[in-house]
């Protein structure tokens, strides 16, 4: 099976599982959603590339939020979750 074939398996299989690691990972008492969020301006329109399950859009809510990825079961889960608009 090809790399990319993989992938799109295996977040076909797990959607949320990117985002079910990343929430426990910690430096200095911040998660990796933290750190991007950090260099999001506060202004503006966000283009959220490889969204995922939208672990970053509550913190959004509210902003102008295009969401993107690769996997419809992970846009499932997101949209499940309340985030659009997702392609």
């Amino acid at each position: 099976m090809s790399w990319p074939g993989y992938l799109a398996a295996f977040h076909q299989q797990r959607p949320g599982v990117t985002e079910a690691v990343l929430s426990h990972a910690h430096h200095e008492g911040r998660t990796p959603y933290q750190w991007l969020l950090e260099a999001v301006p506060a202004h503006g329109s966000v283009l959220d590339l490889a969204c995922g399950s939208a672990p970053l859009w509550p913190a959004l809510r509210g902003r102008r939020c295009l969401g993107v990825d690769a996997s419809a079961a992970e846009l499932a889960l997101a949209r499940s979750r309340g985030a659009g608009p997702l392609l």
